[in-house]
């Protein structure tokens, strides 16, 4: 199983497969991973010159020591975006929108952007 994405991470079902095919999916997660990342290094290099128009909302769980400081950070978006709000799920872990999907669905359809267009 590749290192990191066993069941303590959220990804209990990597258990069951075959080590070529976890393999395979951890070589795709880490791509995806290196990829967004080198996106945004790009963009905080040299910020697109104009800013989405539609709000961004940032949806995190408070039980998430990886995003604790979100509060304080959220807005760091606005390079991206005109107006950015801040969705904070009350658990579910970094990886809620696996472990609590119900709430990150609410979470994304109670978005300013989304009720006002309703």
């Amino acid at each position: 199983m590749p290192t990191g994405l066993g069941a303590k991470s959220g990804y209990t079902e990597l258990a069951e497969l075959d080590a070529p095919r976890a393999e395979h999916i951890g070589a795709a997660y880490r791509h995806d991973c290196v990829s967004a990342n080198r996106y945004l290094a790009d963009a905080l290099d040299g910020p697109p010159a104009v800013r989405l128009s539609t709000p961004v909302t940032v949806v995190v769980a408070a039980a998430d020591a990886s995003t604790a400081e979100s509060r304080r950070h959220h807005r760091d978006w606005e390079f991206l975006a005109e107006h950015v709000d801040l969705h904070e799920l009350p658990d579910g872990g970094h990886y809620f929108v696996r472990t609590r999907p119900a709430e990150a669905a609410m979470a994304m359809l109670s978005a300013p952007e989304l009720r006002a267009s309703s």
